[in-house]
């Protein structure tokens, strides 16, 4: 749900949940499509518009999400050393994305942007001797697209980006990625 405040502001509130099943059987117990993960992710916004000349417009946002998971481990116990295992995937995202939109001809605009997402963990995992306090994951976004709009209900697209996560524990990997995609959109509106 969002709210326009004098068509320069942006709020908004939201919620998402998500329930994954397995169809493979983990034990003599699981029954087919067994729940293995559930996650409640509430969610607020708020985003700056700037409008710099006719054809060009600066966004400036901050989304924040909190993670509540229940991650059923068929491997391990649920509670380790005190620990609540099935809630190890807990995390609290809070996101800054700078965008911009420039049209280079009526109908053809390119979209660059930069995102910085900062996650901090709830974790206190001590298996095998290990202590891990508050797990914090920086990622890098940045990349552009660029957009013809043929009519009001056509448009192609292509896109690039470059994102890089570097995280505190050293027992997630650090990741640098690339994608390149392309696409063909069409809008219908009632």
């Amino acid at each position: 749900m969002n709210y326009v405040y004098n068509q320069k502001w942006v709020f908004g509130v939201g919620f998402d949940f998500t329930r994954l099943l397995t169809h493979e059987k983990v034990d003599q117990i699981s029954q087919d499509y067994s729940e293995f993960y559930k996650e409640y992710v509430p969610s607020w916004s708020a985003a700056r518009v700037f409008q710099l000349t006719p054809v060009t417009t600066a966004v400036v946002q901050y989304e924040g999400k909190l993670h509540y998971t229940d991650t059923k481990n068929n491997f391990t116990p649920d509670i380790v050393d005190g620990t609540d295992r099935r809630e190890i995937n807990n995390r609290l995202d809070s996101i800054i994305t700078l965008g911009l939109r420039q049209q280079i001809v009526p109908t053809l605009f390119v979209q660059p942007f930069f995102r910085y997402m900062y996650t901090n963990y709830n974790m206190n995992d001590r298996r095998n001797g290990l202590n891990y306090h508050n797990r914090d994951d920086n990622t890098y976004t940045m990349g552009s697209s660029l957009s013809w709009e043929i009519n009001d209900w056509f448009n192609i697209s292509t896109f690039g980006s470059f994102e890089k996560r570097v995280s505190s524990s050293s027992r997630v990997e650090d990741y640098t990625k690339y994608d390149l995609g392309g696409g063909l959109s069409a809008n219908f509106r009632f």
